[in-house]
């Protein structure tokens, strides 16, 4: 165990799981199974993330509902697929840059995230446009999901989101908060609206009576956890045919 700002890539004629702690010390698992990954627990990037005059990559922080967190992304790509994971998923804990992959052949990959789901379970996602996925991105990604089968993990790539899907996500994340929860009563009283309404309009005339849009937090927050059924990939309006979970 030795002590780094980052984790140094080095050769291994075997696979192996580098992360960093808390206090930035370097941590080193050969993998052999579910067993030899039971106690990673990154704490810090493992790698440099690059800045450079010119730069188009937006990098900053997005706050996890799921988890009620911040989390660093490298790109407002990797912003929006946040946005998507912590929309379909129950999330316990979304980790950044948490890994540095070795493999028998010598080559490494740095995973974008490691998530841990409510039931427990984890997997690695990659966010890379299909566009600008090279030979060499799709060798790593390849190695990186025989890795997680190997482990007890899952392996998610990311490589589109659609504009429509964004701004569907982007509206509906504003009313993601706890806060926007309704209360049991209310809750069931939407619940039973959406069950008899067939578009978002009109659930949005019926919930609102006599008070309008007074409802409207709470439908879109039911909305984004799943409790009220749309589809994503098609333009959000008063005709989007809804369903209640």
């Amino acid at each position: 165990m030795t002590k780094n700002r980052y984790i140094k890539r080095t050769v291994a004629d075997f696979d192996r799981i580098e992360w960093l702690d808390a206090k930035h010390r370097t941590h080193s698992v050969r993998v052999a199974g579910p067993e030899s990954v039971r106690d990673i627990k990154p704490a810090q990037l493992s790698r440099r993330a690059g800045k450079w005059v010119g730069q188009q990559a937006h990098q900053g922080y997005y706050w996890c509902a799921g988890m009620q967190a911040h989390v660093w992304h490298e790109s407002m790509t990797e912003f929006t697929s946040l946005m998507l994971v912590d929309h379909l998923y129950e999330i316990a804990e979304i980790l950044a840059q948490p890994l540095l992959l070795t493999f028998a052949d010598g080559s490494h990959h740095h995973p974008d995230f490691l998530i841990t789901g409510a039931d427990g379970s984890r997997w690695l996602l990659d966010v890379h446009i299909k566009a600008m996925t090279t030979e060499s991105d799709e060798k790593k990604f390849k190695l990186t999901a025989a890795l997680c089968e190997r482990v007890g993990w899952s392996y998610e790539l990311l490589d589109a989101v659609t504009n429509t899907e964004r701004w569907n996500l982007e509206l509906l994340a504003r009313w993601a908060h706890p806060r926007f929860a309704p209360s049991p009563v209310e809750r069931r009283r939407l619940l039973t609206l959406a069950n008899s309404c067939r578009t978002f309009g009109e659930l949005r005339v019926s919930a609102n009576r006599p008070f309008p849009a007074a409802a409207l937090p709470a439908i879109y927050h039911l909305m984004w956890k799943r409790n009220i059924i749309f589809a994503l990939d098609r333009p959000f309006t008063d005709d989007t045919l809804i369903e209640a979970a």
